[in-house]
């Protein structure tokens, strides 16, 4: 969708919950549907629609969005260990060199690698 192509796809798993209503469904095993969906994307209203919807869908999806979540959820669940709160039960959070990652911020947010020390 980002790339303005025309999507069709399958509504399992969920697909449906990223894809909304910009891309065209066919279930998994309907070859007919399938075949009727290639058809119709090749239409030029049908086509200009479903790129134009694409890229509107997919603009409610962003790495920064998702690396601000992350960075928040990681946050919280580390000053909630510190605290002696949460499910850490008021023992120290593990330290890095226990798990093998550790958290290392990178313009601006948090992200989890391999452990170098």
């Amino acid at each position: 969708m980002a790339c303005g192509c025309p999507v069709i796809t399958s509504p399992n798993a969920s697909i449906p919950e990223v894809a909304g209503e910009a891309v065209i469904y066919v279930h998994d095993e309907d070859v007919d549907g399938l075949v009727n969906a290639l058809c119709e994307v090749q239409k030029p209203g049908v086509r200009n629609s479903s790129i134009a919807a694409g890229l509107e869908q997919a603009k409610k999806f962003s790495w920064s969005t998702m690396a601000e979540k992350v960075s928040s959820a990681l946050m919280d669940a580390t000053l909630l260990g510190l605290n002696g709160r949460g499910r850490t039960g008021g023992h120290p959070p593990i330290l890095p060199f226990e798990t093998g990652l550790a958290i290392f911020t990178a313009g601006g947010y948090w992200v989890i690698g391999p452990c170098h020390g």
